[in-house]
Order: C-alpha cells, then sequence, then structure tokens
C-alpha cells in the first residue's frame, strides 16, 4: 500500500532540497554535528526559518549552536530522514534519532523517550 503524502504548492525564493511535507529532517553543520527537527509542513519552509533566525538573535537551537561554534548550516545537505502525516510519530521519531546521535545531534526533542521506549524504538526493524 503506497502512503499518499500531501504535496507542497509553494513556489519557493529558496529552495534547499527537493520539496518533502511531513517530515523528519536532518541538516548538517559544517563542524560535523547535526541538526534534527520535524515539520507538517515543506521541509524547504523550515529550512527558510532556520536561515532566517541565523540573522537574528533569537532562541533557536540551529542559531544557538552557530554562534557559539562558529560553523554554519549546510541546508542543501538536508536529508529528509522520516515522513508521516501523524504529529505524534514524527515527534517521537525526531525524539529517537536525536537521542540516537547523542552529542553529535545539536536539536532538543519535542518530546522525551523513556529508556524502554527507546530501546524498543532502536530493535523495532525499518
Amino acid at each position: 500500500m503506497r502512503r499518499e503524502f500531501p504535496q507542497c504548492r509553494m513556489k519557493h525564493s529558496k529552495k534547499f532540497v527537493d520539496c518533502a511535507m511531513a517530515v523528519v529532517y536532518m541538516t548538517p553543520f559544517s563542524c560535523g554535528k547535526v541538526y534534527i527537527g520535524q515539520s507538517g509542513r515543506c521541509v524547504n519552509v523550515r529550512l527558510r526559518e532556520h536561515d532566517s533566525s541565523l540573522k537574528s538573535v533569537g532562541a533557536s537551537h540551529l542559531a544557538a549552536h552557530c554562534r557559539e561554534c562558529g560553523c554554519y548550516p549546510l541546508f542543501q545537505d538536508t536529508e529528509v530522514v522520516f515522513r508521516s502525516k501523524n504529529k505524534l510519530t514524527r515527534e517521537l521519531t525526531e525524539a529517537f534519532h536525536i537521542r540516537k546521535r547523542g552529542e553529535q545531534c545539536v536539536s532538543q526533542p519535542s518530546v522525551l523517550l523513556h529508556d524502554k521506549e527507546f530501546v524498543f524504538l532502536d530493535y523495532v526493524p525499518r
């Protein structure tokens, strides 16, 4: 059975990667670390927001890491690691990938996984 995901109909002024909606994504930094996030919207909309946050003093984890480290995000190398129309499923998947990456990841999860939940998700074949 083929899953149908919403299609992006925006004409992006700045398109970093191929459009995809309802995603968990991973953006690498020039320092070798990564940012993992999730969005129900087109990944390019979210990346544009991250790009804009670099120019402000906002509380974005991505922008804060760049200021502290002196590195920069490689938005054009962003990968979609998972897709789901269900927000909770995306949040749990985001939390799993953030925890799996450990210190290599600079983001904070939308939800926290208990140890047993993490072990279960790590065991489940994908």
